[in-house]
């Protein structure tokens, strides 16, 4: 099911009857449905969510670009925009979608909505990766402590990294692309 901005306790009891998954797209949520999908809400209620990028509703279907807007969508969803309202009185709070959860419905959530197995570093399953430089000198991802942790590399990269970035793309087990 795509989009998933308005469904309610009854669609969610059909869905997971149903063993569908939603494709939460925020870009095009953003544009078409003036509404945000309550991912977390919908995880509680026992559904899968994967992540899409419907690319005819949104500025971009770059998959990084829609990781970033679910962490934004979902603290404005949790925080309210009316600034009129008192603050415990505006959004809807365990809203919020943190970069590693985004990065995980982008990934392994795309896989189990397929019923694939993608989306994990793991043997048997779908090899689709890329080769990320952080070192270019276009857009150098600067690592400013010695032994920087592994989740905040893959933070900033999800935050920071362009198409300059990308060095190699691989498609199940094939290289596409390789950079010099």
């Amino acid at each position: 099911m795509a989009h998933g901005n308005f469904i309610n306790s009854g669609d969610a009891d059909i869905f997971k009857k149903n063993k569908s998954s939603v494709c939460h797209c925020p870009i095009s949520n953003s544009y078409f449905a003036n509404a945000v999908s309550p991912v977390n809400k919908l995880k509680k209620q026992g559904l899968n969510i994967c992540l899409g990028a419907d690319i005819s509703g949104g500025f971009s279907p770059s998959l990084y670009d829609n990781i970033k807007h679910t962490v934004m969508a979902s603290r404005m969803l949790n925080d309210g925009v009316d600034n009129s309202l008192e603050e415990n009185c505006r959004g809807n709070h365990d809203s919020k979608v943190s970069i590693f959860e985004a990065f995980y419905l982008a990934t392994t959530g795309g896989g189990e909505a397929l019923k694939l197995p993608l989306g994990l570093f793991k043997e048997g399953y779908i090899c689709d990766f890329q080769v990320i430089d952080i070192n270019t000198p276009t857009n150098k991802l600067p690592n400013y402590l010695d032994s920087e942790e592994d989740k905040h590399l893959l933070q900033k990269i999800l935050y920071l990294s362009t198409s300059e970035n990308i060095r190699e793309v691989w498609v199940q087990g094939k290289q596409i692309l390789k950079k010099d």
